[in-house]
């Protein structure tokens, strides 16, 4: 979240990732959402096995950090708030949820035995 915060800092015209084309740069929030989403989402479920309030709980957490950060990018010279983006936060951070919770039921189906 800080390192979103200090990207999301910088004008416009010193941004480090302003090298790259604005359409890249907004599909940059896709997976970066992505990555703080699972990351909440371990420290939200802990050990619990209650998987649906816990994806819950992260896509809300999720969406009012994005909320934040747009809302924080509009005091930034040369910087404004974008629908699109909070729209891309939260599609980086429902495939990074819906990969988690698939693979978690996965692993935990039962195999069949093989015969040999």
């Amino acid at each position: 979240m800080g390192v979103i915060t200090l990207l999301s800092h910088q004008p416009a015209e010193s941004d480090v990732i302003g090298l790259l084309p604005p359409e890249i740069t907004n599909l940059m929030h896709i997976p970066v959402y992505a990555l703080l989403a699972l990351l909440a989402w371990l420290d939200i479920r802990g050990g619990d096995r209650r998987t649906a309030s816990a994806v819950i709980g992260t896509l809300v957490f999720v969406l009012l950090f994005a909320l934040f950060d747009e809302w924080h990018q509009s005091f930034v010279p040369g910087r404004d708030t974008s629908i699109g983006d909070i729209f891309n936060d939260m599609l980086g951070a429902s495939i990074a949820l819906w990969a988690a919770v698939y693979f978690r039921v996965r692993a935990a189906e039962p195999r069949p035995a093989r015969i040999t």
